[in-house]
């Protein structure tokens, strides 16, 4: 799945642009026209002048769009990945030693805490498959999973797509809420229903009160990763967040067609996207049907962000079978302890 973006409006790019330039007094040369080559090497230029990498591929990619058009109808504006621009200030000369590496591998490698919550996993009672591989469904490319975790009860099967994201303190990610409707209360089951000659395969949709997702329960229908720059203005950049987000929902394709292919036992399976952050940086703000805030925000330990996107697959016997992914779960470190028993018992997703 390859979710859009919304774009920023033209004032709210400019204000963007404004912070990031803060007080140097570039914001004036900035073009305002059109952007052609000699617009490109200039706006290289200011960027270097911030102490900021620049190169043209960087002035072309996703993120917020640059104000060099006042009502954002230039065909043809360039984009800047803000992001990029936040995260990359210009590297000292200095080698770094094997300290400074020590230092990132235990307080800020994404991979550090990718074994972190694997290791939790485990502990919890999950079999894990660790760093594979997988063909996008959307691009056709080959990327890596962070982990796929299974747990079984009984006649039933628990699949995750967990994606790992190490944000800092300084960057929290920010869900808003409102309250679920009957509508987008549901969830699949992928059902095997073994018959005299062959095991027929079907999608049970679970409704309602039933279901893991419980209308009038909050679900987030949005996602901002808050951040200040030096300037003091908050912005919103969550380009690395969201791409993990949909690499979680795409890993759940080939999580769907390999349960499709499976008649051996537990018959019932539900194949579930998970973004994991670390503790006390996963925040949420509520509003009402109408758009007012009920709660302001606050920290929470686990929700879910709506999704309703269907993968389809062929079961081992040809028959096509579409299985809707209806919501991707968003749980901090400290919410994986017990979050099997959450999962597998009642209330969870296999219902009586």
């Amino acid at each position: 799945m390859k979710w859009r973006r919304k774009r920023p409006s033209g004032s709210r790019q400019l204000a963007l642009w404004r912070a990031l330039c803060g007080d140097i007094g570039l914001l004036a040369s900035w073009p305002s026209h059109q952007p052609d080559a000699t617009a490109t090497s200039k706006r290289l230029g200011i960027l270097r002048t911030c102490g900021l990498f620049a190169c043209p591929s960087a002035l072309t990619g996703r993120g917020a769009q640059l104000p060099s058009d006042p009502v954002n109808q230039a065909p043809r504006t360039r984009r800047l990945n803000l992001g990029y621009l936040l995260g990359m200030a210009k590297l000292r000369d200095a080698p770094i030693s094997a300290k400074d590496l020590a230092d990132f591998a235990t307080t800020s490698s994404d991979f550090g805490f990718e074994m972190q919550v694997l290791t939790r996993l485990r502990a919890g009672g999950f079999s894990c498959s660790h760093s594979g591989t997988y063909r996008d469904p959307v691009t056709a490319k080959i990327r890596q999973f962070d982990i796929r975790a299974s747990a079984d009860r009984d006649d039933s099967t628990l699949a995750l797509a967990v994606e790992c994201k190490n944000l800092r303190p300084n960057n929290p990610l920010l869900l808003s809420a409102v309250p679920r409707t009957s509508a987008e209360a549901f969830h699949d089951l992928l059902v095997c229903r073994p018959l005299a000659t062959y095991t027929q395969f079907l999608v049970q949709p679970v409704a309602k009160i039933a279901s893991a997702y419980k209308p009038g329960e909050m679900v987030g229908k949005n996602t901002d990763q808050v951040g200040k720059v030096m300037s003091g203005e908050l912005v919103s950049d969550d380009e690395a967040t969201f791409d993990k987000l949909n690499q979680a929902v795409n890993s759940c394709q080939d999580l769907v067609r390999t349960f499709s292919l499976k008649v051996d036992p537990p018959l019932r399976r539900a194949i579930v996207p998970v973004l994991v952050v670390p503790t006390g940086l996963l925040w949420q703000v509520e509003y009402d049907a109408d758009g007012t805030i009920t709660m302001p925000p606050h920290q929470v330990k686990r929700s879910a962000l709506f999704l309703d996107h269907p993968w389809t697959a062929m079961s081992v016997y040809g028959d096509p079978i579409s299985y809707r992914l209806s919501h991707i779960e968003m749980v901090t470190f400290e919410a994986l302890t017990g979050i099997a028993e959450l999962w597998l018992g009642p209330g969870g997703f296999f219902p009586p």
